[in-house]
């Protein structure tokens, strides 16, 4: 039976080596290992000052994080994803009280490119171009600015629903109505989904099944938990509240999952789009819904190992 790994705080950081799952700070399974996460991605260095967190999805391989196009049509939205992303790690980095010699920034922002920046954009960097998106510069400041001020040690349940979910989810929007073709549900308007995702641009944009629908036809991932495309269905880009749930133990085969409803507070969650505070924290495994985060292991995780006490 497969072992369902809740991570604390930042990126997907996975004992062993670094998972694009649903990030430290956030509850979730297992993903698919990205490689060498010290791939070569250069970001601006942004005097954040100390705060930050994480808590990216399933986003693919990171190699792939810094191949965002330089089309003309999608140069504000990748302009603001490298910015973005760099706004966090530098917050992090000072959270953790890590000189840049200490922290291995190419380390934080493979994993967090690879998020889709705690799932507030994701899809994003698995795209060849942004044509099918739009981009708001005022929500996109807003999430720079909010990215800079971060909480830092224990971030408050609400703060972080604000920053990722509400604030910088809306700096890229998509154009897609249904029935239209789609890569990544990201292209969608609110309110509908790509089934399937793919690079083959055959997807197409549906509306978002309700709760109690089935959503386990969509698929699962290689530990056999839901996969992306079945969380998306039941929630604009998976980031809730609402998702596949898939939480049984043991296991139930998938196709008896169906769409859940948001989760209370205090109620035990993997997932931060589980909840209806959009936040799963804690450090107990499961942990609780709106729950603060813990810093801590993202700490650890992106600190270099030749980098001395």
């Amino acid at each position: 039976m497969p072992t369902r790994n809740r991570l604390v705080l930042v990126t997907g950081l996975v004992t062993g080596g670094l998972g694009l799952a649903y990030g430290l700070a956030a509850c979730s399974t297992t993903s698919p290992p990205a490689g060498d996460a010290g791939s070569d991605v250069t970001v601006p260095v942004i005097d954040g000052g100390p705060d930050v967190n994480v808590n990216p999805i399933d986003g693919g391989d990171a190699a792939d994080a810094a191949k965002l196009p330089d089309a003309d049509a999608g140069q504000e939205i990748a302009t603001f994803f490298v910015t973005a992303v760099g706004a966090y790690c530098q917050r992090l980095a000072t959270c953790c009280n890590l000189t840049p010699a200490q922290f291995d920034l190419n380390h934080c922002t493979s994993a967090v490119f690879a998020g889709g920046l705690a799932g507030a954009v994701r899809g994003l960097v698995e795209l060849p171009d942004q044509t099918k998106l739009l981009y708001n510069a005022t929500a996109a400041q807003s999430c720079l600015t909010k990215l800079e001020k971060l909480t830092c040690t224990s971030v408050p349940a609400a703060e972080w629903a604000d920053v990722f979910n509400t604030t910088c989810s809306k700096a890229v929007s998509g154009t897609v109505a249904t029935g239209g073709t789609c890569r990544q549900s990201i292209e969608c308007v609110a309110g509908q989904f790509c089934e399937p995702i793919g690079d083959a641009g055959t997807g197409t944009c549906k509306p978002l099944r309700t709760v109690g629908a089935v959503c386990g036809d969509l698929g699962v991932t290689k530990d056999g938990y839901a996969n992306l495309t079945a969380h998306e269905s039941c929630s604009t880009r998976a980031l809730g509240p609402g998702f596949c749930d898939d939480t049984a133990d043991p296991v139930t085969p998938a196709n008896t999952w169906k769409c859940g409803a948001g989760a209370a507070t205090g109620a035990s969650c993997y997932y931060d789009y589980q909840c209806t505070s959009l936040t799963c924290g804690g450090t107990t495994e499961p942990g609780l819904c709106g729950s603060p985060k813990d810093l801590s292991v993202a700490c650890t995780g992106f600190k270099k190992p030749d980098a001395g006490p």
